[in-house]
């Protein structure tokens, strides 16, 4: 008699699952998944600050959001959020607070070559 192996899980894709979230305005951006999506990221009942989190909403607003499609108010603060550009010093966003995804790494850094001769000054985007 020979025992079966049982395994029971899911294989994921990599595709976007691109449903849309229960606010019905936007669609869900993480990759293929198992489960129900995330709340919308813009809802008006979990965004409790400004993009960049530094700024409550309650103190920039003069008039609530109603709809996860009201734009976030902003404050005037440098956002600083760390960006994506691979430098290991950890470049961060130097706009002023803002929506949507940090603008590339304006940064230098000095990045050496395999053979560690060579060096060469670079931005890391």
């Amino acid at each position: 008699a020979s025992e079966k192996s049982t395994h029971v899980g899911y294989w994921n894709c990599g595709t976007p699952c691109n449903q849309v979230l229960s606010c019905g305005n936007h669609t869900c951006n993480r990759t293929c998944h198992s489960g129900p999506c995330p709340p919308c990221p813009t809802d008006v009942t979990s965004t409790t600050t400004c993009p960049c989190g530094k700024t409550r909403l309650d103190k920039l607003q003069t008039t609530a959001r109603t709809s996860c499609l009201d734009p976030v108010p902003t404050c005037k603060k440098i956002c600083r959020k760390v960006l994506e550009c691979g430098s290991e010093a950890g470049h961060v966003c130097q706009s002023v607070c803002h929506e949507g995804p940090c603008p590339s790494c304006e940064d230098k850094s000095v990045v050496s070559c395999r053979c560690e001769i060579t060096e060469m000054c670079s931005t890391m985007s």
